[in-house]
This record gives C-alpha cells, structure tokens and sequence, in this order.
C-alpha cells in the first residue's frame, strides 16, 4: 500500500505508511512505518455451514479466523520510535507492555451457532448463540483512527461476551 496523504495532512487512520504527525508536547513526531491497512486484518477466513437434520430442523455453524493485524502493529513500532529520547518514553512503554502482554493484534478465531426448528407452517423457532468459542477472550479493540498522543489509545478493549437469543417467528 502506497498511501499518499493530501497537502498538509499529517495522519490517516487507513494506513501509517505516508504520516508526519506530532506526539504529545515534546515534539516528537511519528513518521512513515509500514504499508500495511490499520484496523484491517492482513488474512481473514470466515466460513459457513448448513446442515439440514430433517424437513423441520435445521443447525448452522459459523466461523471466522482473523490473523496478522499488521497495520496496527505498524503505528505501535511508529509510536515507539517517535517517543525515544522524551519524557513520554517510559509512559508509552509501558502501554506497549500491556498491548503485548495481552498478545494484541495476534491471530483470532469466533464460532458462532444457530438452531432453527420449523413447527409448522407458520411458526418456527431460532435458538442462536454467539461468541459460542472465541480464542483468546473475544476481544474487542477499540479503533485506531491513527497516533496522536504518546499513550495509544487503542490499549482500551474488552471482552465481547457470548450471548444466547431466541427467536419466534409467526406467519399468517
């Protein structure tokens, strides 16, 4: 990705490969890092299954593999070598610590799963969970719309929780 930012923008939350912005009050700046797409996996697999136990049954399964948030990583290194040499140093270190600890922008795997069951006709019946499976913890980052601060941002996220739901539906 070669992303050109227009005549006196200084960042992009799309990619940090074209960015000159300031960090914090010291002046420090965060310059070009990677050319990869930020708050985009770089592999993504999301696959589905029907499988129809008879005329009135019916199981779905689904799921999703992401890998490699590269652009993400990308602003991290660029934070990090902006912030060399200034008093923001150990601050932002220690926000990369917890980042890392917690193996952020590595791979991620969700399954998801759904009963539908035909009564009759006119009625029937969905049971679905989602967040069924989810690796580690089901994170859910909060998106980066690029660096401007020596402490990111984006080390805000939580879990997202599995949740069960019901479904009736009536045709008449």
């Amino acid at each position: 990705l070669d992303w050109e930012l227009k005549e006196g923008a200084t960042r992009s939350g799309i990619s940090y490969s074209d960015y000159n912005q300031p960090i914090g009050n010291d002046g420090a700046f965060q310059t070009d890092e990677g050319d990869n797409l930020n708050n985009w996996p770089n592999y993504a697999l999301k696959t589905y299954g029907i499988w129809h136990v008879n005329n009135s049954l019916s199981a779905h399964l689904n799921a999703r593999y992401i890998s490699e948030m590269q652009g993400a990583k990308d602003g991290l290194s660029g934070l990090e070598k902006a912030v060399e040499g200034t008093p923001d140093e150990t601050g932002t270190a220690n926000a990369l610590d917890d980042i890392n600890r917690v193996n952020a922008y590595d791979s991620e795997i969700r399954i998801n799963a759904s009963l539908h069951y035909r009564l009759s006709q006119s009625f029937s019946a969905y049971l679905f969970i989602h967040n069924l499976y989810g690796s580690r913890n089901n994170p859910r980052y909060s998106e980066d719309s690029g660096n401007d601060d020596p402490s990111p941002r984006r080390v805000r996220f939580r879990e997202e929780a599995r949740s069960v739901g019901v479904s009736l539906t009536y045709n008449f």
